[in-house]
């Protein structure tokens, strides 16, 4: 399975990577929200997982780009804010989930991916 993974915490990058089997899944990393549009307008990708604070743009930005090029892949935003309105936000433009970071947010991830994989997309 094919994955985006937007983050500028190399430290958080790094732990999901880690969570994520390479036999299993490939992971593109990039840190700016201008580099995952470039990349997903050239590579179609099973799933996106989007921090929402970037340097260069909101995360909600990306993952609407991101929704438009791809209507039927997995976008996660993940952050570390638990605002109600930005999960409604979320949802607006198109994210599948909202997860928020800390104990357990890999598993999460690797539950969310497992599903979109059953799904056959």
């Amino acid at each position: 399975m094919s994955v985006l993974l937007v983050e500028d915490d190399i430290d958080h990058a790094s732990l999901v990577r880690r969570g994520l089997p390479d036999k299993e899944y490939d992971v593109t990393h990039v840190r700016t929200g201008s580099d995952a549009m470039e990349r997903a307008l050239k590579e179609q990708f099973d799933a996106c997982l989007v921090d929402h604070r970037l340097p260069d743009r909101t995360g909600l930005e990306v993952c609407q780009k991101i929704r438009e090029e791809n209507p039927q892949g997995l976008i996660l935003l993940v952050t570390s804010v638990t605002r109600d309105e930005l999960a409604k936000e979320a949802f607006q433009v198109g994210v599948n989930d909202y997860l928020v970071k800390g104990p357990g947010l890999v598993d999460r991830i690797k539950q969310q991916l497992e599903e979109q994989g059953e799904r056959g997309n």
